[in-house]
């Protein structure tokens, strides 16, 4: 596996396609499909990622045998690193990948010297909660999130602390 620091235009449109592909199918179980869509069209084109590197976030893209199967993306705030739009392609869930991209997140979260890795999750999404669980993150909220119109998803507020930082 290798994680690349994605930054140009040519890497953000590689993470566009992904976000097409794995965003509207993944959330298709869960909601209306103008959910999905809205999600990509305000938060994985290459316009939005863009914005995000504005406001200080590090993306990442995550290959495995030579092909992009995911990424995401990490920023900082009150010296707590966020964890944002963790997608992986459905052929790579299950398989390790994202206990790896953990590690890498973990490793970044040590030499950083931040107090802890927030991440908000979607509460119906057991494989991820389950991962992060595992990694010693705890729910500390319960919250309603926004999809587009009238429309919000039940998510979880989940928080690795680091109490030597």
């Amino acid at each position: 596996m290798n994680i690349t620091a994605a930054y140009t235009r040519e890497q953000f449109e590689t993470m566009e396609a992904l976000g097409r592909r794995i965003v509207p199918d993944f959330y298709a179980q869960y909601l209306p499909a103008e959910c999905g869509d809205w999600l990509v069209e305000t938060s994985h084109t290459v316009e939005a990622f863009e914005a995000q590197v504005g406001e200080g976030y590090r993306h990442y893209m995550v290959e495995m045998a030579g092909e992009v199967v995911g990424y995401f993306a990490l920023h900082e705030e009150d010296r707590t690193m966020v964890l944002t739009q963790l997608y992986l392609l459905k052929d790579w869930r299950g398989r390790g990948v994202g206990q790896r991209v953990m590690d890498f997140i973990h490793r970044e979260a040590e030499e950083l010297r931040v107090r802890g890795v927030r991440v908000l999750v979607l509460r119906k999404n057991e494989g991820a909660v389950g991962l992060y669980r595992k990694n010693g993150y705890a729910v500390t909220a319960e919250v309603l999130t926004p999809m587009g119109g009238d429309r919000t998803v039940e998510d979880y507020v989940m928080i690795k602390r680091f109490d030597k930082q």
